[in-house]
């Protein structure tokens, strides 16, 4: 995980791992995670069954939801979605020019979905889903309606709020501005060694 992070501009430092802090302590702990302005609708105490093993909701693009999801330690979908992000930016062929959305984002959750059913294809359907090691994942709702059960996005004055605690996004501070650097990850992941060798050759693991 470190050495695929050590591929990002300092531009991308704080945005880009946002992925990673939803999927990998949801790999390893379980639980539900939520965007903070998230509201339930149909979602209540119940929906989730004891014997379910992950739980999302279909949204708009018709994928599962990464801004609410629920999953049981270890599960298939979350190791896989870690690993994807990890290729994915290993895969960079221009470590400041990157879509951040579908490089750790949504993209990298459907890519694991797929990995967990082994199949292809958008527009998922609501369901029970049977794949990897015989697990289980449950998706809800449809797309025409990715409101259902969770009111995503429903605080409609956000940005007034921040205001009032002075706090500010991160694309206003420009934090999520890259660059061109016309490097790949690796030739990235190269300078990054080459500059700990200079700065402590005893330390040298090559």
């Amino acid at each position: 995980m470190h050495r695929g992070l050590s591929c990002l501009t300092r531009a991308h430092l704080t945005p880009l791992p946002y992925g990673m802090y939803i999927v990998h302590p949801t790999l390893q702990y379980g639980g539900i995670y939520t965007d903070i302005d998230n509201t339930p609708k149909k979602f209540n105490a119940d929906t989730i069954a004891p014997e379910e093993d992950a739980f999302f909701q279909v949204e708009s693009a018709g994928i599962p939801s990464q801004w609410f999801m629920a999953a049981s330690p270890r599960h298939p979908i979350m190791f896989f979605a870690v690993e994807r992000i990890l290729i994915n930016l290993l895969n960079l062929q221009d470590t400041g020019l990157l879509k951040i959305v579908w490089t750790t984002g949504p993209g990298a959750i459907k890519e694991a979905f797929n990995l967990f059913r082994r199949q292809t294809g958008d527009y998922l359907k609501a369901g029970l889903y049977v794949g990897t090691e015989s697990r289980t994942v449950r998706l809800v709702g449809e797309q025409a309606n990715e409101h259902e059960y969770v009111w995503r996005n429903s605080i409609k004055e956000k940005q007034e709020a921040y205001e009032a605690m002075d706090m500010k996004h991160l694309t206003r501070m420009g934090m999520t501005k890259g660059g061109e650097t016309n490097l790949t990850c690796f030739e990235q992941l190269y300078r990054v060694e080459e500059k700990k060798n200079r700065l402590s050759p005893e330390l040298n693991m090559w």
